[in-house]
């Protein structure tokens, strides 16, 4: 990325925009006026505001667009505190006025004239954490589209912003299987498949992670954050989860909660509906916060507070979110406790010195049980194995080591021996001296 780093060198980065899973840095040059703008303030009439900015300057703006991919990091550091860049790291940025130093990595890393943003933005469909997301485009959309819902969700042209999880745990809570065509799906359903990505996204958005579980559930462990994704059982109906492939990723989908359904069944249910956009998209606009699917098409539009004096609007977009927003660190340490791997929910953000910021002593207890627990069922499970292969071999004469030899059984696997310090101790072997130089074993031990 060096021609790109050489072409933003000493401009002001006065504007960003997230479409998805695609980030936009637009930089002008320092002569240019910019402001500090709260990231929630940054809505329509701001964005709209700062493009035709844009357009204006558009021989001097330059976008930089970046994708982390799955393991990619943006990471700040105190000056004094900077390690060497890594093999991966692809742009450093230097303020010395702030003292901080930055070192981003990531899959895509690309520069270019305005014109980047706006070609790549025609590319991507809505996305429901932006305030300008349409659902009617998305309705759209999905009415030509002869594909799986499952392999629709996971185009960013159809729905940007949408992975792996919030797939499996949107539909499961719209009560769609994967595997349904994304044509037959119902104005009704993709109003539920609509509200719950926004509803979703928002919350992640929010608390930094990946929790789809509505609070009110309070279901038990292992379902505290997710219905399907993950587990062989449902959260709700303790039914069998199947997963397939789709496009090379793992779907996931309660057969009881999300039944297959006939194309006869779905035409006889979409018969007389209205196909306009604007109609898909006020049905869209109102729905009780974390409404489950029903099981009746009929009660549908009462569910999503059509009928309901207290139902709840549901708007797409941040700026009118309330409360505080998690920062990394927080959402980091609530993945620690939760027990949650890293490499499924990744934190692309690190602030300062420290890929590992320090953990409280609540997290510290939390993590040294589970470690515990952990160390007692490989034990458990070292014993049993131990104990069954025990039962599968026999002993014969003593190695030149000093070990028992097996006798070789049919369909055995060679394994190599290792003589351990436990094992020459409890034969009288161990000592202070060197061992012994190792000898050809003529007969190997053996395991079924």
């Amino acid at each position: 990325f060096a021609d790109g780093a050489a072409s933003i060198d000493q401009k002001v980065l006065h504007r960003i925009e997230a479409v998805g899973k695609n980030l936009f840095y637009f930089f002008s040059p320092s002569s240019r006026k910019s402001g500090h703008a709260d990231l929630k303030s940054c809505g329509g009439d701001s964005r709209n505001a700062e493009a035709k900015q844009d357009n204006q300057n558009d021989d001097e703006t330059v976008v930089m667009h970046v994708h982390f991919g799955m393991s990619g990091q943006f990471r700040t550091m105190l000056h004094g505190h900077v390690p060497e860049p890594t093999p991966t790291t692809r742009l450093r940025l230097v303020n010395s006025e702030h003292g901080l130093t930055a070192y981003l990595s990531a899959m895509t890393v690309s520069h270019g004239p305005l014109s980047l943003y706006e070609d790549k933005r025609a590319c991507l469909g809505p996305d429901p954490l932006r305030e300008d997301a349409e659902a009617g485009v998305a309705w759209a959309k999905m009415r030509d589209c002869k594909q799986s819902i499952g392999l629709f969700l996971m185009d960013q042209s159809k729905i940007a912003g949408i992975g792996n999880i919030y797939r499996a745990e949107i539909l499961f809570k719209s009560g769609v299987h994967p595997d349904r065509r994304a044509c037959d799906v119902t104005k009704q359903e993709f109003s539920r498949i609509w509200t719950h990505s926004v509803l979703l996204l928002q919350r992640g958005f929010m608390q930094g992670s990946i929790i789809t579980v509505d609070p009110d559930e309070k279901l038990p462990s292992p379902w505290e954050r997710r219905y399907v994704y993950g587990h062989s059982k449902c959260g709700r109906c303790r039914g069998i989860v199947s997963t397939w492939s789709i496009a090379t990723r793992t779907a996931y989908a309660c057969e009881k909660c999300q039944p297959k359904r006939t194309a006869a069944a779905t035409k006889s249910t979409t018969a007389g509906m209205a196909d306009d956009g604007d109609a898909i998209g006020k049905m869209c606009g109102e729905v009780k916060h974390g409404a489950r699917h029903l099981e009746m098409e009929e009660d549908v539009e009462h569910s999503m507070g059509q009928l309901d004096e207290d139902g709840v609007r549901v708007l797409p977009g941040i700026a009118h979110l309330a409360g505080e927003m998690k920062s990394a660190e927080e959402a980091r340490l609530e993945k620690l406790r939760a027990g949650e791997s890293l490499a499924v929910e990744h934190v692309a953000l690190v602030e300062h010195n420290s890929t590992k910021p320090a953990v409280d002593s609540d997290t510290r207890g939390v993590l040294g049980s589970k470690r515990q627990k952990a160390s007692s069922n490989s034990s458990k499970k070292k014993n049993k194995v131990t104990k069954k292969k025990a039962i599968h071999v026999e002993p014969t004469n003593v190695n030149p080591l000093g070990f028992p030899a097996k006798k070789v059984r049919r369909s055995a696997r060679l394994v190599s021996l290792q003589p351990s310090p436990s094992s020459l101790s409890s034969l009288g072997k161990l000592s202070s001296s060197p061992p012994p130089r190792q000898r050809e074993v003529t007969r190997a031990q053996l395991f079924p």
